[in-house]
């Protein structure tokens, strides 16, 4: 059963957002929607507001892509900004 956050909104609908579209979204009050407007914000002010949501984990970490496929950061719940480097 999904959850649903307003109408219609459920956090399934998040993931392939742009941070400046979530940053303007009304969140609900809870604590796995502050990890995401603050990982927002944070990418927003950073000139990549562009950057879409890929991945969201329970843990407070989410993942964004830029415009190039290989353009990958992970936002700790701490605020820390990795790149993430997919070669092998």
């Amino acid at each position: 059963m999904q959850r649903d956050f307003g109408p219609g909104l459920t956090i399934d609908d998040l993931i392939g957002l742009p941070a400046e579209q979530l940053m303007a979204l009304s969140l609900p009050n809870e604590t796995i929607f502050d990890s995401i407007a603050r990982s927002a914000a944070m990418l927003t002010d950073r000139q990549k507001g562009n950057f879409l949501l890929m991945e969201l984990w329970g843990d407070g970490y989410s993942v964004w892509q830029g415009r190039d496929e290989n353009e990958v950061l992970q936002i700790t719940p701490t605020g820390r900004v990795v790149p993430i480097d997919w070669e092998i």
